[in-house]
């Protein structure tokens, strides 16, 4: 394996002359293991960590059943809501823009 990576390091150094991308290719190296081990491992050992998720909080007074708070509700009353039928069939205001060929 190793020496495919020199190999490809070689090759890049004859056909580009670029130092810099024989650095980025030590840099890639050096996150294989990171990629490939140690987040998988992190990952499997806190698969079941919802700790950051508001929807898993048990608090005495909070009800578990509210996802979305009164604030966020009485954000979303401007957006109108139709079906596709009766806003195809809703007469619009703004013609589509003509291009300018």
């Amino acid at each position: 394996m190793a020496l495919a990576f020199v190999l490809q390091a070689v090759m890049v150094l004859l056909t580009t002359q670029r130092v810099a991308y024989i650095y980025w290719m030590v840099i890639y190296i050096a996150a294989i293991p990171v990629w490939n081990l140690v987040l998988p491992l992190y990952a499997f050992w806190r698969f079941d960590d919802f700790s950051w998720s508001r929807s898993s909080s048990h608090d005495v007074g909070h009800d578990s059943a509210a996802f979305i708070t009164d604030a966020e509700r009485l954000a979303l009353k401007p957006i109108p809501l139709m079906r596709w039928r009766d806003w195809v069939a809703h007469p619009h205001d703004s013609e589509p823009a003509k291009s300018k060929v």
